[in-house]
C-alpha cells in the first residue's frame, strides 16, 4: 500500500515528541512492507514562456525551511504593492484567490530519487526510507485558513493514488480516494485547560471535526483512548491504540557503562549515575516546580539536570530556582553546554543523541507529570536501563507498569522521599531496577509497534 504521512510536525530541525512519533511511524511502515510518501508544502515557482528566469528545481524546495526568507520576501513584496492592487474590492489578486478556493486542490508527486542527495539524507534522518513526496504549496497554512473560514477540512486530490493518509495530528486535511487516519495522542488541553494556552473552543472544534471525518483514529494509550471516546463522542470501535515504540539503535542499547561514563565526562563533566534527570518541556503539566522543590529539600549531593524547551508558561515553573539563587542557596547553571556546578542545572535544546547520553548516565529519570498521554521519555529511559521515578498518571501507568518508583504528583514530600531512596541505592539495587525496566520496555519494542500498526492498516484493506 501507498501510505502518506505529513511533515507538519517535523519541518524544523529541533523537533518535538510528535517528530519522534512520525519518525517511528515512517520506519514502521517501511518495515511492514508498505511505501512511504510524505506530504510537503513547498511553493515551487513555474517558468513562464515570457520569463527568462529559470524556475527553481522542485528538488531544491521540497524540504525548504518553513521560516526561510522566501516566505518573508513574498510578504514584503506584497506590502510594497500600490493600494489599488491591495484593495479588497478591486484587486485582481483577491479575485484570483477567491476563484482558486473554489477549485479542487491538486497534489503533484515527486519521486524521492529525484531529490538532491542532501535532501535524501535529511529524509533518511527524519523518516528512514521515503519513496516520494506529494507537494501542495503552503498546504498546512491553507488548510488551517480554510478550516477557520468554513469549519471544514481541506480536500486534496492527489495525482498519484494514495491508499492511506496517516496524519500526525488533527490536521484539517482530507485526501480524496484514501482512508484517512488521524492521530490524537491526548486531549490534555480539554482535560487540564488551566495548564495550556491553546484556544480551547478552536481546539475542540478542530478535534471534533477530524474525529468525525476520520475513517479511524489512532492514539497512543488506553487512557487517551477513553478520553477520545468520552470527550469527542467517538464510537469505541473507531479508536485504535497502537502505543509508541522506543526508537533507539541496538548499538546504543548494548553500550557498556565504561563507554557511557567516558562520554558523559567528555561532554558534560558529569560522573556516571551521579545526577537526576528531568526531561521535557518546561510547562505546568510536567510538574517542574514541585519536582524542583522536592529535589532542593532532599538529602542528596546529586544535582538535578533539567533539559527541555521553554514556553510562555515556563517562568512560574522555574521561579523557585531564581529564589534559591537570590537567597544564597547555591549557584545554578543556565546555559546550554554548562558544567555541573550547582544543585540545579538547566539546558535548553540539545540534539537527540546528546539527550540519550544524558538519559543513559542518569541515576534516575524524574517524570512526575500531572498527566501524560504516554510518557515516551520514561520508555526510552527504561529501554536504556535507567531507573524511573514517575507518577502513575494516565498513560504513564501503562508505560511503567510495576517498574521504577511511583510518586504522587501533587505531593512534593513523596517525590523527595523517592529521590532520597534512589540516591541511597547500592550497585545491586541499581542493576535490579535497570533489568526490570528493560524487560518492561520490550512490551513497547519497534517489533511490537509494527504488529499493532499492521493490524490497523490490514483492517482498512479488508
Amino acid at each position: 500500500m501507498e501510505i502518506l504521512i505529513d511533515t507538519y510536525n517535523s519541518a524544523t530541525p529541533q523537533g518535538t515528541g510528535l517528530t519522534t512519533y512520525m519518525r517511528s511511524l515512517a520506519k514502521a511502515i517501511q518495515r511492514i512492507g508498505h511505501r512511504v510518501t510524505i506530504l510537503t508544502a513547498a511553493r515551487i515557482p513555474r517558468t513562464h514562456v515570457w520569463s527568462s528566469r529559470p524556475a527553481v528545481p522542485a528538488a531544491t524546495l521540497i524540504l525548504d525551511h518553513p521560516d526561510s526568507s522566501r516566505a518573508q520576501r513574498s510578504r514584503d513584496e506584497r506590502a510594497g504593492e500600490p493600494p489599488w492592487v491591495r484593495n479588497r474590492v478591486y484587486s485582481f489578486r483577491k479575485a484570483a484567490t477567491a476563484l482558486r478556493r473554489l477549485a479542487i486542490v491538486k497534489a503533484a508527486y515527486h519521486d524521492a530519487e529525484g531529490l538532491n542527495p542532501h535532501d535524501r539524507g535529511l529524509l533518511a534522518e527524519r523518516f528512514g526510507h521515503v519513496d516520494g513526496a506529494l507537494n501542495v504549496p503552503d498546504i498546512y497554512q491553507r488548510a488551517f485558513s480554510h478550516f477557520e473560514r468554513t469549519g471544514r477540512l481541506l480536500s486534496i486530490t492527489p495525482r498519484r493514488r494514495v491508499n492511506v493518509a496517516h496524519f500526525s495530528w488533527c490536521l484539517p486535511v482530507h485526501i480524496k480516494g484514501a482512508f484517512n487516519l488521524y492521530t490524537i495522542c491526548d486531549l490534555i488541553p480539554l482535560r487540564f485547560p488551566h495548564m495550556t494556552l491553546e484556544d480551547k473552543v478552536y481546539y475542540y472544534r478542530l478535534a471534533k471535526t477530524c474525529a468525525q471525518a476520520a475513517d479511524e483514529i489512532v492514539t497512543i494509550s488506553e487512557s487517551s483512548r477513553r478520553d477520545i471516546v468520552s470527550l469527542l463522542g467517538v464510537p469505541e470501535r473507531k479508536v485504535r491504540n497502537v502505543y509508541l515504540p522506543f526508537d533507539i539503535t541496538p548499538e546504543r542499547l548494548e553500550r557498556g557503562r565504561d563507554a557511557i561514563a567516558s562520554t558523559l565526562k567528555r561532554t558534560f563533566g558529569f560522573d556516571d549515575r551521579r545526577y537526576f534527570l528531568l526531561l521535557g518541556a518546561i510547562e505546568p503539566r510536567k510538574n517542574i516546580a514541585r519536582t524542583i522543590e522536592a529535589h532542593l529539600g532532599a538529602r542528596t549531593d546529586m544535582p538535578l539536570v533539567i533539559c527541555g524547551p521553554r514556553s510562555a508558561l515556563s517562568e512560574e515553573e522555574l521561579k523557585l530556582i531564581d529564589n534559591w539563587n537570590r537567597d544564597g542557596g547555591g549557584p545554578s547553571a543556565t546555559l546550554s553546554g554548562s558544567r555541573a556546578g550547582g544543585r540545579i542545572i538547566l539546558f535548553d535544546y540539545l540534539p537527540r543523541g546528546i539527550v540519550l547520553d544524558l538519559i543513559e548516565g542518569a541515576r534516575a529519570l524524574l517524570l512526575t507529570s500531572v498527566t501524560e498521554g504516554f510518557g515516551l521519555t520514561a520508555l526510552e529511559a527504561m529501554a536504556l536501563g535507567t531507573p524511573v521515578i514517575s507518577s502513575r498518571a494516565d498513560g504513564l501507568a501503562e508505560v511503567c507498569g510495576d517498574c521504577g518508583v511511583g510518586v504522587d504528583p501533587y505531593d512534593a514530600d513523596t517525590i523527595r522521599q523517592a529521590i532520597e531512596r534512589v540516591s541511597a541505592w547500592d550497585d545491586a539495587a541499581l542493576a535490579a531496577a535497570s533489568a526490570a525496566g528493560r524487560r518492561q520496555a520490550m512490551r513497547f519494542s519497534p517489533q511490537a509497534f509494527d504488529a499493532r500498526l499492521a493490524k490497523v492498516y490490514d483492517s482498512l484493506a479488508h
